[in-house]
Order: C-alpha cells, then sequence, then structure tokens
C-alpha cells in the first residue's frame, strides 16, 4: 500500500466538528466506548471554549443545573477519565485503570452538539447529518434535556438524508 500524504489545512472549530462527526457515527454503530469518548471529550474541550469566546455560556462545564459550589467538582468528576487517557505522564502505570460510565458519553455528544449548532447560526440547515441524527435520537429518547421553546426548533430531519448517511 502506498502512501498518500498530503497536507492539509484545519480550524479550530473544524476539527471538533471532525471529531464530534465521527464520535457520534461511533456511538451510534455501538462502538469503542473508549473512542467515543476520547473524541467526543477532544470535541467539547474546544467547542466550549469557542462557545465561551463568543459570549455564551450555560453548556456542560457552567450549566445552571450545578449550584456554583458544586461546579468545580463536578466537571473535575467528569473529566476524570477523559484526563485519565488523555494524560501519559499522571498514573503511567501499565496496571493503572480507571473506571467510567458510557453513559457521559452522551452527555458530551448533547452537549458539543448543541455548541456546535450556536456556533454556526442556530440554524438546522448549517448542521451535519450526524449532528441532527443525534438531536432527532436525544429528541425522541431524551425530551427533557430540551427547553420548552426549544423542541420544535431542535431538529429538522429530513429521514431521506438521515437514511443515506453512510456507516463506517
Amino acid at each position: 500500500m502506498a502512501i498518500n500524504a498530503k497536507t492539509i489545512r484545519v480550524t479550530k472549530f473544524g476539527a471538533a466538528r471532525l471529531q464530534l462527526n465521527t464520535a457520534i457515527r461511533l456511538w451510534f454503530q455501538d462502538g469503542d466506548p473508549v473512542s467515543v469518548m476520547t473524541l467526543a471529550y477532544a470535541s467539547h474541550e474546544v467547542l466550549h471554549r469557542l462557545y465561551k469566546n463568543e459570549g455564551y455560556g450555560n453548556l456542560l462545564y457552567d450549566t445552571a443545573h450545578i449550584p456554583k459550589s458544586e461546579r468545580d467538582a463536578f466537571v473535575q468528576k467528569l473529566k476524570l477519565a477523559q484526563n485519565f487517557l488523555k494524560h501519559a505522564n499522571r498514573n503511567a502505570k501499565e496496571d493503572g485503570a480507571v473506571q467510567f460510565s458510557t453513559g457521559t458519553n452522551i452527555v458530551f455528544l448533547f452537549f458539543s452538539v448543541l455548541a456546535a449548532k450556536r456556533l454556526v447560526g442556530g440554524t438546522a440547515d448549517k448542521m451535519t447529518d450526524e449532528e441532527m441524527a443525534f438531536l432527532a435520537y436525544c429528541l425522541i429518547h431524551e425530551p427533557s434535556w430540551f427547553p420548552e421553546g426549544e423542541l420544535k426548533n431542535s431538529v429538522s430531519v429530513d429521514l431521506t438524508q438521515l437514511r443515506a448517511i453512510k456507516s463506517a
């Protein structure tokens, strides 16, 4: 197999969306939960920073649903598994391990999609098929995650587009 290397240019937002969409595809395919977590977390880290830089708030790390006095501990707990996997110089023993709930993957994906949606202008036509499919899934399975007025504005799904998404 010949190596066909090329140089690409990618923005932080573009990289975060590529990671997010790959994580969503893996998640829908019941792929490796560690890979989903790693991609979703990396994407969320960048999207959260860009979101804050635009003056937005109330995403996962600064959610109004967690009292400010408890927020640091909440975020630290959320980041525990990701930081374990990301930083080889910490707990680098071969037998070191971490436990995490795979349920956190859907949370990171959800908040990352919300951030991406707002950063592209809040309209469904600028969202990827993966982001739309994921929001549609959440709307059906987790409707309580959406604020009252947000429900009808969150997803505009063309089922023929969803069916045309290629599996990896």
